[in-house]
């Protein structure tokens, strides 16, 4: 399990890197789309076998995969559509123009998003019971996401890596702090492996590398260091808290979902 991680993270890295820092900005739009509209597919499908199998035996089955690959191609379509909309009007791919025109909208769609994530994915992790399990849901939320780490990259290509690297290094450090200490359950009914400690330990280690980013290289463009230089180490520490509890939700969420 562990090393099937690492090849994969190392592979997607790879992939990742060269559309950051050696290809022209909307080839990381592009690349990027398409990893998101993946994640819709597989998003999508989760949620229509999550529905009501009708009756037994085979017809059941087919009619429950039926529903997958119909709740699948209508996420992956409407992510891609919608994106490729967003990279029309978006229009200007030049590095270094941010959100040039587009922060109000930007603003706008990850409100909505954060507020989706608040009001549906928590209380279905809490309650260990699917809520909101919408293929719209799924929609909007992925494509909000793909729009966040597109306008990043055109802020500064570091912002965009630096952003994911949180959610990475929270997962690392509760992988390993969990299976090495791990006690108290955090949601047993929907992920009876992970661990209160373990998910300490992913925030210890995000907060530890974030005070040595700010500490060696303090004018480096990562996330971190961003929102300690305009907020102040104590707020940034509490949003750097915030965004490591909201990669929790949703490794639940999905936990949750696949069951």
């Amino acid at each position: 399990m562990l090393k099937q991680r690492i090849v994969t993270a190392a592979v997607l890295l790879t992939a990742i890197v060269w559309a950051l820092f050696l290809a022209a900005p909307w080839v990381w739009g592009v690349l990027s789309l398409v990893l998101f509209a993946a994640a819709g597919w597989e998003w999508g499908a989760l949620l229509g076998r999550a529905g009501p199998v009708g009756g037994d035996g085979g017809a059941g089955e087919g009619a429950d995969a039926s529903a997958g690959s119909r709740a699948a191609i209508g996420v992956t379509a409407a992510v891609t559509v919608a994106g490729l909309a967003w990279l029309a009007w978006r229009g200007g791919f030049e590095l270094g123009a941010g959100t040039d025109g587009t922060g109000p909208w930007l603003a706008a769609l990850l409100v909505v998003d954060l507020l989706l994530w608040l009001g549906l994915a928590l209380p279905a992790v809490l309650a260990a019971k699917p809520r909101g399990d919408h293929p719209a849901f799924a929609t909007v939320a992925i494509f909000c996401l793909w729009v966040a780490v597109l306008e990043l990259r055109l802020i500064h290509p570091v912002l965009v890596l630096s952003a994911m690297a949180i959610v990475w290094f929270a997962d690392v450090g509760a992988y390993f702090v969990g299976r090495a200490v791990g006690r108290r359950k955090l949601a047993v009914r929907v992920s009876p492996n992970k661990s209160w400690e373990g998910a300490w330990g992913g925030l210890a280690t995000v907060l530890v590398i974030a005070a040595l980013a700010w500490w060696a290289w303090p004018d480096a463009p990562v996330l971190s260091n961003l929102l300690a230089s305009r907020a102040g180490l104590s707020l940034a520490a509490l949003a750097l808290t915030a965004i490591v509890a909201l990669s929790i939700v949703g490794d639940l969420y999905e936990s949750l979902l696949k069951r």
